[in-house]
């Protein structure tokens, strides 16, 4: 089951955080700690956006936002979530509702020179 965003609120796949360095090293000692993290990270692509959200009336221009671009939001905005399996046990990605005016930046990507 995927979740479809509604009114003024965005959907956010926010970039994962590691659990180990690329050396190995393990970055949390618990999955408390890990789960912290991600919930502090303020990064992450767009996945779906709600049919209120970015409205000439709130924002005064055409959304510059759309599905698939990486964005900066507000740290903690929202609710942070995973989807279950089939089997109803949580998946390993999560994903973030936030509203419209959490988003801060768009990240543009560089481009190969």
């Amino acid at each position: 089951m995927k979740d479809k965003a509604t009114g003024f609120r965005v959907i956010v796949r926010p970039q994962q955080v590691e659990r180990e360095s690329a050396g190995g090293i393990v970055k949390f000692h618990s999955d408390d700690e890990w789960e912290a993290a991600q919930r502090a990270n303020d990064v992450g692509e767009v996945v779906d956006i709600g049919p209120a959200a970015f409205q000439l009336d709130r924002f005064g221009n055409d959304s510059p936002i759309k599905v698939g671009d990486k964005i900066r939001f507000k740290q903690y905005a929202g609710h942070l979530f995973r989807y279950k399996d089939s089997l109803d046990r949580p998946t390993s990605e999560f994903y973030q509702i936030i509203n419209d005016d959490d988003v801060l930046t768009i990240i543009e990507e560089a481009e190969d020179a």
